[in-house]
């Protein structure tokens, strides 16, 4: 830290602090979210929130957390409220610590009061943890001028907080060889109830996400709004509508030929005529398809037609299968799953099929575990991480999103969800005419 003085004077009311401002409750879970599902013995835990953060990553199978922590009064706070005969604290800075290796590292609200931000998380990554989760607060200029309010030494404490711009941290990190892979945000509180800023938490990890709908593609269309699971978190509306294919072939025309356009839902296939209605017009324009779907049509009537389109019109076909889908499903239904798109998996290379799988928030240790010992482990090079967020509209996309209104949006954006039942009970389903649609 940049001086041990100030967070000395601070120690004993640091929980309190927070805790007031409504961040200690959203900070744990953060940090629960960000580490959940991965396997690490060894942590390295940097400074202020560690003993807030602790209380989130640690588990059964951690052998060692080694926490930084300058300030006195924060490190005999720390050890009076955690005993953990397997925490050991050291006074120094982590720039001036000489690290073992670890398996998970993470900043809980202390890279805002590092003096050298970038060398202190290059002396981590130097180190080579398999994770680094980096949980950081954004506050606007009314709640930084609060800093340190009730202390004497106030303004030294507003000049040590300097937050890291969110698009600094990502392109520093992505020069480190490590990657957004789970992105978390939330509003945090003053004390009076109004917004302070956000509370942001990214896990990065050595594995680079697949991003060609966001990076490459000249539209994303949302072809229905109807779906045949119902995956906690999705952001996606579903109210059973289909996107008109007049306003469709309207947007269809301004995009020029040979771009790449993705079409999704919902769950696109349960459209009855998706391919006529909505990617035939794409081809007879001269774009590039890729088609993101959970894998519904797999094994329906028209499968076989299906796979041949597949094939004869270069579609690449992007299969959402993580955690995420697979949680809605019990024990069952998940080696039906397993089994289900293994076929295709089969049939697709066969053919000669481009497809691929995409698993929301999962890295490749993850994924390997997760189809360890099933028909899909031989796919296993099939198999491409996905970013999640919190926030969607965090998510940059190159081109322009057609939500299934036709209205067209330069990103992504989280959209309200109705039940389950609705969906079904809504009869949107029928095909609409429109005059010069070609198919």
């Amino acid at each position: 830290m940049t001086n041990k003085t100030p967070f000395d004077k601070i120690a004993q009311d640091y929980d309190a602090i927070i805790s007031r401002k409504g961040q200690a409750k959203t900070l744990i879970d953060h940090i629960r979210q960000a580490t959940e599902g991965l396997r690490y013995k060894t942590v390295l835990d940097v400074g202020i929130g560690t003993g807030l953060s602790m209380q989130a990553y640690l588990n059964n199978e951690v052998t060692k957390v080694f926490a930084s922590e300058p300030s006195q009064g924060m490190r005999q706070e720390l050890k009076s409220k955690i005993f953990v005969d397997r925490l050991f604290v050291d006074e120094r800075t982590i720039a001036e610590i000489c690290l073992g290796e670890y398996d998970l590292a993470v900043f809980s609200l202390s890279l805002a009061w590092i003096e050298n931000q970038e060398s202190s998380l290059t002396h981590v990554t130097k180190t080579n943890p398999n994770y680094i989760v980096v949980s950081e607060q954004h506050v606007n200029e009314t709640e930084r001028q609060k800093i340190g309010e009730g202390y004497r030494n106030k303004d030294e404490l507003q000049d040590a907080f300097n937050p890291i711009p969110a698009v600094r941290l990502d392109k520093f990190m992505k020069e480190s060889k490590y990657f957004p892979l789970r992105v978390l945000t939330d509003l945090i509180l003053s004390a009076d109830g109004k917004s302070a800023g956000k509370l942001r938490t990214i896990l990065y990890t050595k594995t680079k996400p697949d991003a060609v709908p966001y990076e490459e593609a000249d539209a994303i269309f949302k072809i229905n709004s109807f779906c045949n699971r119902r995956c906690p978190g999705c952001y996606a509306s579903s109210n059973g509508e289909s996107l008109d294919t007049c306003l469709y072939q309207e947007q269809l025309e301004k995009i020029p030929k040979g771009s790449l356009v993705t079409f999704r839902g919902g769950e696109p296939t349960l459209h009855p005529t998706w391919f006529e209605d909505y990617v035939q017009p794409a081809l007879n324009h001269g774009l590039n398809v890729a088609l993101e779907t959970n894998g519904a049509f797999i094994g329906s009537r028209n499968y076989e037609r299906d796979l041949d389109r597949l094939y004869d019109e270069g579609i690449h076909v992007r299969l959402s299968f993580d955690e995420t889908h697979l949680g809605v499903l019990n024990q069952q239904e998940r080696k039906i799953e397993f089994r289900k798109l293994a076929r295709f998996a089969g049939d697709a290379i066969d053919k000669g099929i481009s497809f691929g799988f995409y698993a929301l928030g999962m890295d490749q240790h993850q994924i390997r575990r997760m189809i360890a010992g099933t028909e899909l482990e031989s796919s296993a090079d099939k198999f491409h991480s996905l970013t999640f967020y919190s926030d969607i509209s965090e998510l940059s996309i190159s081109g322009n999103y057609v939500d299934v209104s036709g209205r067209v949006h330069d990103g992504l954006f989280i959209e309200h969800n109705i039940s389950f039942n609705e969906v079904f009970r809504n009869e949107k389903f029928g095909r609409m005419e429109c005059k010069g649609m070609n198919h």
